[in-house]
């Protein structure tokens, strides 16, 4: 028993110790992130973030908040936090330190592991080679570079794009272009945009197939990208639009598509100036002619905004052949693009819930993502309305079981309705008979008594007002005995048990049943497209039920209960 107790007692301490340590853990992530926003950041602010994961690392028992905090106190001198306490190289030698603790704490390389233990395995292992062996540190390594990179990309797919980039350019290897297909494909697989990256790649095996490649146009087109990625933050894009332009010019399709798409975003100087954007369209119309399938995307959406982002309907019909075309090459964001016209009926498209499926099932077989999320907002918004559309013919079918239910509750309300207005008509004449035989028979006793009329006048009147007050008698008393005898022959209704109403069987005797339009929830969702021309969706109060979710059963009138057809609503024969 004792054995027990110390052991419940360890264990809640050690669970204590580690919430206290998680605890402590998530007070250094706020730390963190307040010293990453704050722009005028002093060392003695980084100091502080410092000395909080330090103590998480030498005192915490729970081993993921170790790890953690060993990549986050690197992160405290890389590039996420403000220029002025960026120190490159002691962030590359604490995400070193923190990939062996990492490595040591679970050295197992399934990639069924939990989802914590793979992000602290591709956090360790890219930024060990990006900071230490890319293009952060005087001793450049990009052979070392690619083997991390590549170790990233086992537990985050998305890394597949810098791997092919490397194959692809030649850093740390030979220029490999399989190998850089196969990685931009399973990147593209796992929702990363690599579809220009595969397409150049593919330009360059087609053309080195056909024995057509120009290597003087693919150097420039190669230093070109280099410069981009291997500049750091001071990128001289004066260089770039050089050797860019130098490999557009010898007619190599990739090259014209990174320029016109360079002009088209502003990169060089004079922004988005119309003299730019006209070089921007002229390329990409290079490139397009070529049918090279990324310019013809970017085309599109040159033409369908005018180059300032904003779509207009002139644009779209302009931009709707580069889209089919496109799309028809098997284009993924064109494809998805051309979803949304069919959904939408822009450039005069009939609007076709099949068309746009189609388009986006194509897309997001491709590993798009933007087709992914719009299929799966589309399929369910084709799912609730197949759910209201069976509701309505659920319904439709009970109303035509029970037509003969219906007519009938109609009619006895109908009959109910004009034996009331009767009933009340005739008691308004019995009324005002009544009135008018007392007042007559007032009128003539004064008149008896104000004339002194003659006895043997007097004695008939006196007998005929005798022989009218003993026939009202009589037929009172024949009219009395009557009801008896029909109150002794009536017999209760045994549909109703006398009630003279039953419970409605549509709303289960509350009154109320489920709206149709928003399926109970009280809301409806309507699809729009916002300023950035992307699908989006807008929570809106039902108008058929104000937001409630249910309204009136139009069988009962919302009373819950409807007229017994047996007995007409009497409770008996």
């Amino acid at each position: 028993m004792k054995q027990v107790i110390i052991a419940i007692i360890l264990i809640v301490v050690c669970t204590t110790t580690c919430n206290a340590y998680s605890k402590q853990m998530i007070k250094a992530n706020k730390a963190l992130l307040a010293l990453e926003r704050k722009q005028n950041a002093t060392q003695k602010d980084q100091q502080k973030v410092v000395d909080m994961l330090q103590e998480v690392i030498n005192n915490a028992t729970y081993i993921l908040d170790k790890c953690e905090a060993s990549i986050e106190l690197a992160e405290c001198y890389s590039e996420n936090v403000p220029e002025q306490i960026r120190d490159y190289a002691k962030a590359g030698e604490l995400y070193k330190n923190a990939l062996e603790l990492v490595c040591e704490q679970y050295p197992s390389t399934d990639t069924d592991q939990a989802d914590d233990v793979k992000n602290l395995k591709w956090k360790a292992f890219y930024n060990t080679g990006y900071y230490c062996y890319y293009k952060r540190t005087s001793s450049q390594d990009l052979s070392k570079a690619l083997e991390y990179f590549t170790e990233a990309a086992y537990y985050a797919p998305r890394f597949h794009r810098a791997v092919g980039e490397f194959y692809e350019l030649g850093l740390g290897c030979d220029i490999d272009p399989e190998m850089a297909l196969m990685h931009y494909t399973e990147a593209m697989h796992n929702g990363t945009d690599s579809h220009a990256k595969f397409y150049s790649t593919e330009y360059y095996v087609n053309q080195v197939s056909a024995d057509k490649l120009d290597t003087l146009a693919f150097n420039d087109f190669r230093e070109g990208i280099l410069l981009q990625k291997m500049a750091g933050e001071q990128i001289n894009y004066d260089q770039v639009k050089q050797h860019l332009t130098a490999a557009a010019e010898r007619g190599y399709s990739p090259a014209q598509f990174e320029l016109g798409t360079a002009y088209l975003n502003g990169k060089f100087s004079g922004g988005k100036s119309d003299e730019n954007l006209k070089q921007a369209e002229e390329w990409l119309k290079k490139a397009a002619d070529d049918n090279y399938l990324p310019a013809l995307g970017n085309l599109a959406y040159f033409y369908e905004t005018g180059g300032k982002g904003y779509a207009s309907d002139k644009g779209r019909e302009k931009a709707l052949p580069y889209y089919e075309q496109a799309a028809m090459g098997g284009y993924p964001p064109a494809q998805c693009a051309l979803a949304v016209y069919y959904y939408m009926g822009f450039a005069g498209k009939e609007k076709s819930i099949l068309a746009a499926q189609y388009w986006l099932e194509c897309s997001a077989d491709k590993g798009y993502k933007l087709a992914k999320d719009y299929l799966a907002n589309l399929k369910s918004e084709i799912e609730s309305a197949q759910k209201r559309k069976e509701e309505a013919e659920k319904r439709k079918e009970y109303e035509r079981e029970h037509a003969l239910d219906f007519l009938a509750n109609a009619l006895s309300d109908l009959g109910n309705t004009i034996s009331n207005t009767i009933s009340k008509r005739h008691k308004m004449t019995s009324s005002q008979v009544a009135t008018m035989k007392r007042s007559s028979y007032k009128a003539e006793k004064n008149v008896n008594s104000t004339n002194n009329t003659s006895y043997t006048s007097g004695n008939t009147r006196t007998s005929s007002s005798y022989n009218s007050r003993t026939s009202r008698a009589t037929h009172s008393s024949s009219t009395n005995s009557q009801s008896k005898s029909e109150q002794s022959t009536k017999k209760k209704c045994q549909q109703c048990n006398g009630a003279g109403y039953k419970q409605c069987r549509t709303c289960d005797g509350t009154g109320k049943i489920k709206c149709t339009q928003c399926g109970g929830d009280g809301q409806v969702t309507s699809r729009y497209l916002n300023s950035h021309n992307k699908m989006a969706t807008l929570n809106m109060k039902c108008t058929a039920c104000n937001g409630k979710g249910k309204k009136n059963d139009l069988v009962c009138g919302g009373k819950g209960t409807k007229k017994c057809v047996s007995c007409n609503g009497k409770g008996y024969y």
